[in-house]
């Protein structure tokens, strides 16, 4: 019974033993394995303070740093990582980061000021100088997988004096990724900075905001460009099944995505668009930067831009008097159902003498007018959107655009084959009689289909309204062709008379009385009667009067803007007349 009593516990012992020892040794090589990982996942380890002006700093070193944090519970080896600043690759030691720990760089020219002050820091043999007011740093594991990225800006301060040196920039909230402003402000340690531990201003900043298409636009025959309103994981964004084309007959041969930031993602076609051929584009799955998904897929359309005609682009509201610290604004809105490219539209004013200025460019950027919506231009849109409320991507910026007579002026429209698609003259009197003050007050087109050289057609914005409404719908629009109220319609607001198919203008009705007459005449804009359709035409319920766009000498009329006039006559002597603006084309 002895010899199998202490045979039982020699086997106890033994197995607590190797138990034991299996624990440990699994512990030192699942260490070494996380410490010695090539591979390390995006955002395990994170930007989360930046000295880039150090000058004078009073309670640390006057050294430029950059701070990482490891946010996961292994500890991660920086192994042939590299920092990416400046279009340069700077070879980072081989140290590791302690789990949830922090590590501290800088040159190693100056670790000894850090050493004297007791603070541990990590020498680099070549650290980039960092740019006071802000640059793009990057950081990439041996084989060039992106870990972490972010673009500061000394607008991150929030604070002028800091702004000036001495004072480090910090990561609010580490788990949040979107390198979004609000995450990131100056420090408010008295020192100067927290290299190396918990930041000043460490609190919980989730980032809430919903994954959206910003804009997108087609910049050649075969690719489409997607912005997105935020920055977006890079890897989601790669993956080429995150994207479906809903046309049968186009597919994606390729993904493009912004590199580290995400901000943008191009598309290659299979094959190259024809104009005025359209896509339809449907994003899924999609990830943001700080992981949060795509909660319901995104469907839009996109085509290529067609040819800018007479009746598709109009004026339809110019600031020309902006108050102190301002400058003048004009916006456009596109009519037409068509995609339009921003390279065919000019604009000119008239000078002091009465001439005509050379025509300015309006085209500054890559993407499209977009079917019924309204850009408005500017020399400065930081000062127009810090005085109105707009959303600064339907604002162009037009370094050369003048500034207007703040009295009265003249503006023209013109296409690039030297068409004049618009033309409005401005004054002090079209503003609304009761208003003292005029500056800083835009005049608004009560709808954008009217004409904009008749004043009547104009009114000031609303101080509901913030006296202002660049790039968003006028507040005082007025639909002239809703089809729910107006007793006489256009069915098309262009036509072309030479045409094979809309060769005709269609002037629909429907009434609610009976045995009415109308007298209806066609009118250029200048006011110039072309030719009349009929007098005390007597109409029925419902109908159409159609027009070949045939003058009274029945010669062809020319390009440009007309009017429908139609006055209406009841039975019971009521008298309604319609003013209906539309555009003869090639």
């Amino acid at each position: 019974m002895k010899r199998i009593a202490f045979i039982i516990c020699f086997l106890y012992s033994f197995c607590c033993f190797v138990f034991a020892n299996k624990l440990f040794f699994n512990e030192i090589l699942n260490k070494t394995a996380v410490c010695e990982a090539n591979t390390i996942e995006f955002g395990s380890i994170i930007f989360n303070e930046i000295m880039a002006n150090p000058k004078g700093i009073s309670g640390l070193p006057e050294s430029e740093y950059i701070e990482l944090y490891n946010r996961t519970d292994n500890v991660i080896s920086l192994k042939k990582c590299t920092l990416n600043y400046g279009g340069k690759k700077y070879l980072l030691p081989d140290i590791t980061i302690d789990a949830k720990n922090y590590i501290v760089l800088c040159n190693q020219k100056y670790k000894d000021l850090w050493t004297a002050k007791g603070i541990s820091v990590t020498g680099v043999s070549s650290f980039p100088a960092l740019l006071n007011t802000g640059k793009l740093l990057w950081l990439e594991d041996e084989y060039d997988n992106l870990i972490s990225w972010v673009e500061y800006t000394d607008s991150w301060y929030k604070d002028n004096e800091k702004k000036d040196g001495g004072y480090s920039l910090e990561c609010i909230d580490p788990d949040n990724l979107s390198n979004d402003a609000a995450n990131w402000c100056a420090t408010n340690d008295f020192k100067g900075g927290t290299p190396g531990k918990a930041n000043s201003l460490k609190k919980s900043l989730p980032d809430k905001a919903k994954i959206d298409v910003l804009s997108s636009f087609i910049q050649s025959s075969d690719t489409l460009v997607i912005n997105f309103s935020k920055p977006m994981n890079v890897i989601s964004l790669g993956r080429l099944d995150n994207y479906t084309s809903l046309n049968s007959a186009i597919s994606f041969n390729k993904v493009i995505p912004d590199y580290p930031c995400g901000r943008n993602v191009k598309l290659i076609l299979n094959s190259s668009l024809k104009a005025g051929e359209k896509v339809e584009i449907k994003l899924h799955n999609l990830i943001d930067v700080s992981g949060n998904t795509l909660t319901s897929p995104i469907t839009f359309k996109l085509s290529i831009p067609e040819q800018i005609e007479t009746g598709d682009v109009f004026f339809n509201e110019v600031l020309f008097n902006p108050r102190s610290g301002g400058v003048p604004y004009i916006e456009l809105s596109n009519v037409s159902e068509k995609v339009l490219p921003f390279n065919q539209l000019f604009l000119s004013y008239q000078k002091e003498d009465g001439t005509r200025s050379e025509p300015i460019s309006l085209n500054c950027t890559s993407e499209s007018f977009i079917p019924h919506t309204e850009i408005f231009f500017t020399n400065k849109i930081d000062k127009v959107s810090s005085q109105y409320k707009c959303d600064i991507s339907k604002g162009i910026q037009i370094a050369n655009l003048p500034d207007l007579p703040n009295k009265e002026g003249k503006l023209f429209l013109i296409s690039a084959k030297g068409d004049f698609l618009d033309e409005m003259t401005y004054s002090e009197s079209m503003h609304t009689t009761s208003l003292t003050d005029r500056s800083g007050v835009a005049l608004e087109k009560k709808s954008p289909e009217l004409l904009s050289s008749e004043p009547s057609n104009w009114m000031s914005a609303s101080f509901s309204s913030g006296y202002g409404t660049p790039g968003a719908p006028n507040k005082c629009t007025i639909s002239n062709n809703d089809k729910t109220d107006a007793e006489f319609w256009l069915e098309k607001k262009s036509f072309s008379p030479e045409s094979s198919e809309s060769n005709k203008l269609q002037i629909r009705y429907l009434l609610s009385e009976e045995r009415t007459v109308a007298n209806i005449k066609i009118f250029e804009a200048s006011g110039r009667e072309v030719c009349s359709l009929g007098k005390n035409i007597e109409l029925s319920a419902e109908g159409m009067i159609e027009w070949d766009g045939k003058q009274e000498d029945k010669s062809t009329c020319r390009v440009g803007l007309y009017i429908a006039y139609v006055e209406m006559h009841s039975l019971a002597g009521a008298i309604r007349k319609y003013k209906l603006p539309f555009a003869v084309v090639r």
